[in-house]
């Protein structure tokens, strides 16, 4: 008897840790790139901007623990191995945390992601604005 409650008082705190790290890195798992918007503006008007829509498995990013990331595409012909950080609604990917490579994060109730990137220059009295939008797909 004292077998089978050890037993299960390790399936439960196992479970409940699974449960806390997923929540701690919301990231874990691979994740599809869906579309990339790209939109440069001055002073508040668009000068040039795009819209990529990805096709699946063209581009995937594999979030792993202790902070390593694996982006491959093209059905794993190339693979490129970044960090990223967490940190509340942010994740930076890249080597450092920097503002260059600073994402505002959203869950979306469709099993998607959609990370915010916004950088703001004034040079002249002009301002520049660079945004990025990346939308992500969970596939596992």
């Amino acid at each position: 008897m004292k077998k089978i409650a050890f037993i299960l008082l390790a399936v439960a705190t196992l479970a409940i840790s699974l449960n806390f790290k997923m929540m701690a890195n919301p990231f874990l798992g691979k994740w599809q790139l869906k579309s990339k918007i790209v939109q440069k503006l001055e002073n508040g008007k668009l000068q040039e901007g795009f819209e990529k829509n990805y096709k699946p498995n063209k581009k995937i990013y594999e979030f792993m623990e202790e902070d390593k990331l694996t982006v491959i595409e093209d059905d794993g012909k190339t693979k490129e191995k970044k960090k990223y950080v967490v940190e509340g609604n942010l994740i930076y990917i890249g080597k450092e945390k920097t503002e260059k490579n600073q994402y505002i994060f959203t869950f979306n109730k469709d099993n998607t992601v959609t990370l915010n990137q916004k950088r703001i220059k004034t040079k002249e009295g002009i301002t520049f604005e660079d945004i990025e939008i990346l939308t992500f797909e969970k596939i596992q």
